[in-house]
Formats: structure tokens, sequence, C-alpha cells
């Protein structure tokens, strides 16, 4: 999960921790858990979406945005992987679909979201590139390899159509994947394979 603070107002990516153990965040000057303003999910599977309910239990009128297409993992233990890998969950949490909003979130004068759709690790897997410069790419796209396409939704053709769509970026774009160490677009360039 990452979280981004912003002149007094926050919002997370893909919310598998626990709202608990953000409350006691006292390393970031200023930092207000009550200032949550959107929860963001790059796709729907069980390990970025673990604790959407709990976060929205907190704060029950922030919104979730995610992709249409991985809409339907929240309540399909199956699509979002949760029965292949541990238990059956399911999620009630009601999302805005990012399609409704032309794909851009603003959250502040210093903060606004681009939201690329990469199909590929599922059907609705995005991107989203906050001023430009730095992506928060879920399990599309890690430091030196890419997500799988074996899970309910994967897709490797979509993937390859995804790859290419992300080697347009600059290189400068820092990457922050769902899983593993940061990167940038011009390490990925040079050094993963899948972008060769």
């Amino acid at each position: 999960m990452y979280l981004l603070w912003s002149e007094g107002s926050y919002f997370i990516v893909d919310p598998c921790c626990k709202p608990e153990l953000v409350k006691g965040v006292d390393d970031i000057e200023g930092f207000d858990f009550n200032c949550l303003k959107a929860i963001f999910i790059t796709h729907g599977h069980f390990d970025h979406i673990a604790y959407v309910d709990a976060w929205k239990s907190e704060f029950p009128d922030v919104p979730v945005y995610m992709d249409r297409e991985d809409g339907e993992c929240l309540d399909d233990s199956l699509l979002n992987g949760s029965i292949i890998f541990r238990d059956n969950c399911t999620y009630a949490a009601v999302p805005r679909f990012f399609d409704e909003y032309d794909y851009k979130y603003v959250m502040n004068d210093e903060v606004d979201m681009e939201i690329i759709k990469t199909p590929g690790h599922s059907k609705g897997s995005c991107c989203l590139i906050v001023n430009g410069e730095y992506m928060f790419s879920g399990d599309m796209l890690f430091a030196g390899s890419v997500g799988r396409t074996d899970l309910p939704g994967g897709d490797n053709s979509q993937m390859m159509a995804s790859i290419k769509l992300l080697k347009a970026l600059p290189d400068g774009v820092v990457v922050f994947p769902g899983h593993g160490p940061a990167s940038s677009m011009g390490e990925e360039k040079v050094g993963n394979p899948y972008f060769l």
C-alpha cells in the first residue's frame, strides 16, 4: 500500500494494510489520519484490496476508485484470487469507476493523476501517474519483470500491448510497483527483459 500526503490531505493506493497501521504515522510532518481524500485500486486482486472494507468503515464518505473491468472482483473470490491462495474473500465496498472521471483525478493544486489502462495481469489493471513523475504500477510492472498473466482475467497479448504503451513514458518516471523495490522507466527500458 502506498500513501501520498500533500497539503493537508492524502490518498492511498491499494488498501492492503489495516487503517490502524496508518493511524500511528508520526514521521510525516503535519500528517492527519482523518484527512483521507480517496482510495485508489490498481487492480482487483485480494492482496491489493484486502482492507478496503476496513478503510470504508473508517471513512464511509471517502470514494474508492478502480477500473470498471475489475469491479466484479470485489464480490467474486475466484476473480480476486483469494479462493486460489487463501480464503474465500469478498468485499462490500462500492467503487466509482475511472471511466466516469475521464481517467483523471485532481486532489489539490499540487497533485493530479492520470490513470492509464494496462490490462494483462487482470482485465482492469491500471497504472496511476502522479504529476507526470511518479507511477503506481500495481502488478503490471515490477523492477525487472511484469505481472503474471495466468490468473483469472489475465491475458498475455493484453500484457504485451500494455508493455508497449508504458514504453512510451519518459525515462524519468519513477515506478512504485505493488511488490518489490522502486525503479524508473529508464531502468526498465534497458534492464527489464519484457521491455527489450
